[in-house]
């Protein structure tokens, strides 16, 4: 009998597997929509009421949407926790969440959820309106057991630090707080916003290591326990190298101690170790120094950086201890105690043998009781004391000095460094006490008085020998009230202020008797341009006040100063290309935006007088010059031998005249006048040489006058006459004295009774003359 067994197991088996594909094909068809659609609202409505339920998070939760994981567990996508019931105010936001489910625990009479995960999200903590805490990467595990949240194993890039945190929070509620305010708010991002540039200036190679191992409760998270490290290497701040930056720290029983705080650089490291408690807000940290921190100058722009690239220690590193103390009981306050001790450094590349301080600041109060300084440009002690809680807060302190003060170039500004480049002192610094007072611990809150006394020194490559005088420094500038300067040919008194940021000399009442050539420059280089045509064989007394703008740049300068010279000398000055010399001039210049005049008051000419005034526009190049000049009695001859280097001809010489042109351009001169010459004998001056012999009845001609006009580089006259006792020679024509050419002509004419019957015989004795000054050809004009 045929068995019926294999036809029954094949029929079962095809049974089997047409069932297992009919549930088989919808399971994965439902698994599919789940995977990639999502699951039902009710889904989405118990899970989050499970949360709610549990206190797992206890802030509203909102989900978009939520997807099944192949393992079993649920997707959340861009999950959002408010603040507050609201919901207008974001806590935190996750791009995707992995909630894992215990699918057995109904039947404990636990809860669904057991876990969550994060791989390689992006978060985001609202802090404001406008700013996020962003960390990125993030990857976590978390375990949910109760009311607890462990926290299993949790990494993410923050910044440019690497977190690693491990912990468990007891989930216990949070105390009530209330929402904070628009002020709150802001002042929470503006704290952010720093710490962010702060971090900006740290440069890394690999990120900083953050580790942080804690447990903690909701409810008060100060009653915690906690341990946290931080370490960085090769790190720069602002660009300067930082070898090393380590952080260790733990949190229990509300305090929090550093344990292990060090910063280390290629020379040396500073360390430091204290406790904050968190209940009084209050704490203390000690320190100490060692380290070179000239390698840090790079990190600060301006002075404070040129200052510490200034700085070096060739020897031992810097030594420095103190204690900061920090209470925000009633806001920000600091108790600091520090004790600076410097031995055998460079600044400026000037050895100095130490430098010393204590100092006690609380915030208000900054008190350095004794600042000592000693090394080859000299010593210094300071005492200083400010106390910022009177109204108005005050300010004291008293200097002895004696320290070149060229070291501190580059500290103080562009305007004391113009001031400190101009100087030197081979002498030794000068000798200054001082006391400062003022209302802030700002430099330009400062007013600094006292005396100072000076030997052997140079400013604007002037030297002089001595200087002394009161003094006080306030807003940028400097008063010498009572200022006397030595030098070997003389001295000068007087007041300067000087005013280093508008760059601005004022002089009241200053009289010197110096070499105007050698101290010129003391007052600017226009000042040196200026004066440069006046060379006097001895020094003549000077007296000077106003103002001198040294900011020569400037189109328009606030110059406005008057200066009278008082001769005891001689004086040479080059006019008109001649340089001729002047006795005893007194006179007084007047300098205006960038327009001077000189107005020679009196003046010895050559045994007469020279008077006029010269008005100069130094704004042009060359200046343009309006002048106006009169001579009397002067010596002819002495004249003629220093302007043509004649010396036969005799008389006195008066003449004026008005010109203009521009300063060393003879070409552009134009004017007119009038010259007189009388008493003398000018029958061979030059360009009369080889007329006057050949002139029958002409005797000696013992005087000449004539007016004349100047341009174009020529000298014209239509009413030359030269006259003796008997006869006159009547003359009109040019004389160019830049081609050095001789234009004129002549006649002869008789004088008193004899002209009317003599004027036909005068047209017979017409003569032109050309050539050169000193060899001019005459010719007869009418055979």
């Amino acid at each position: 009998m045929k068995s019926y067994r294999p036809f029954i197991k094949r029929l079962l088996a095809r049974f089997g597997l047409v069932m297992l594909v009919t549930m088989a094909l919808p399971a994965c068809a439902i698994l599919l929509w789940l995977r990639f659609f999502g699951l039902p609202d009710s889904a989405k409505v118990y899970l989050l009421k499970e949360i709610e339920q549990r206190r797992i998070l206890p802030f509203p939760i909102s989900v978009d949407r939520l997807l099944l994981d192949p393992t079993g567990a649920v997707l959340a996508e861009r999950l959002t926790v408010f603040r507050d019931t609201s919901r207008q105010n974001v806590m935190l936001q996750v791009d995707r969440v992995r909630i894992s489910f215990a699918w057995l625990s109904w039947w404990r009479g636990r809860g669904f959820i057991d876990g969550a995960g994060i791989s390689n999200a992006d978060v985001r903590l609202p802090i404001g309106p406008q700013d996020t805490v962003d960390f990125r990467e993030v990857n976590a595990d978390v375990a949910f057991d109760g009311h607890d949240i462990k926290i299993e194993n949790a990494q993410a890039r923050f910044l440019n630090m690497e977190l690693s945190v491990r912990g468990t929070i007891h989930n216990n509620g949070f105390p009530a707080t209330q929402p904070p305010t628009e002020e709150q708010l802001e002042a929470r991002q503006e704290m952010w916003r720093a710490m962010v540039r702060a971090m900006d200036d740290v440069g890394t190679e690999r990120p900083i290591h953050v580790e942080l191992d804690f447990e903690s409760a909701t409810r008060n998270l100060a009653a915690g326990q906690a341990n946290f490290v931080l370490n960085g290497r090769q790190l720069t701040w602002r660009s300067a190298p930082v070898d090393e930056l380590s952080i260790h720290g733990s949190l229990s029983d509300g305090i929090v101690t550093l344990s292990d705080f060090k910063i280390g650089l290629g020379r040396g490291d500073l360390t430091a170790y204290g406790e904050w408690k968190l209940a009084d807000r209050s704490g203390q940290l000690q320190f100490t120094s060692s380290m070179d921190f000239t390698a840090l100058s790079p990190a600060f722009p301006g002075p404070a950086g040129q200052m510490l690239s200034k700085l070096d220690f060739p020897g031992a590193s810097p030594s420095m201890t103190g204690l900061i103390l920090f209470d925000l009981q009633q806001g920000f306050h600091t108790d600091i105690q520090a004790d600076l001790n410097w031995r055998d450094f460079k600044f400026n590349g000037v050895s100095f043998e130490r430098l010393s301080f204590p100092l006690h600041y609380d915030g208000h109060r900054l008190i350095i009781p004794s600042l000592k300084i000693a090394g080859q440009a000299g010593n210094a002690e300071l005492q200083f004391f400010f106390d910022g809680e009177k109204d108005p807060p005050s300010l004291n302190a008293k200097v002895t000095s004696n320290l070149d003060p060229t070291i501190f170039k580059g500290i103080f500004g562009e305007g004391m460094d113009n001031f400190l480049n101009s100087c030197s002192f081979p002498g030794g610094g000068p000798n200054i006490v001082a006391t400062a007072t003022g209302t802030a611990l700002k430099t330009n809150a400062w007013t600094i008085a006292g005396k100072l006394s000076a030997t052997n020194f140079v400013y604007k490559n002037a030297s002089f020998d001595a200087a002394t005088s009161d003094f006080t420094f306030a807003d940028s500038k400097l008063n010498l009230p009572n200022l006397e300067v030595h030098r070997p040919e003389g001295s000068g008194t007087g007041a300067i202020n000087y005013d280093f940021q508008n760059r601005q000399v004022e002089l009241h009442n200053l009289v010197t008797q110096l070499n105007i050539q050698e101290v010129a420059p003391v007052m600017g280089p226009k000042f040196t341009q200026y004066t440069q045509p006046y060379h006097f064989s001895k020094p003549p007394v000077v007296k000077a006040n106003g103002k001198v703008d040294l900011a020569s740049e400037k189109t328009d300068l606030d110059t406005d100063l008057t200066v009278q010279v008082i001769g005891k000398s001689s004086m040479e000055w080059t006019l008109f290309g001649i340089p001729f010399v002047y006795g005893d001039p007194n006179g007084v210049l007047t300098f205006k935006n960038r327009r001077m005049t000189v107005n020679m008051k009196q003046c010895g000419f050559y045994d007469g007088g020279l008077n006029g005034v010269i008005d100069l526009d130094l704004r042009e190049s060359p200046a343009a010059y309006n002048l106006d000049l009169n001579l009397t009695k002067v010596n002819f001859k002495k004249f003629l031998t220093r302007a043509f280097n004649y010396d036969k001809s005799t008389g006195s010489m008066t003449a004026q005249g008005h010109f203009t042109g521009k300063i060393g351009a003879m070409e552009t001169m134009t004017g007119k006048g009038e010259v007189r010459v009388e008493d003398g004998d000018i029958t061979y001056i030059p360009f009369l040489g080889t007329l006057t012999p050949v002139l029958p009845l002409f005797t000696a001609a013992d005087g000449a006058h004539g007016d004349y006009t100047v341009s174009k580089g020529a000298v014209h006259t239509e009413n030359m006459n030269i006259h003796s006792e008997l006869f006159a020679l009547i003359g009109n024509g040019s004389y160019n004295f830049m081609k050095d050419q001789m234009d004129l002509d002549m006649r002869v004419n008789a004088n008193l009774l004899f002209s009317i019957p003599l004027y036909p015989l005068s047209k017979i004795f017409e003569y032109h003359g050309s050539g050169k000054m000193k060899d001019t050809k005459w010719v007869p004009k009418n055979f």
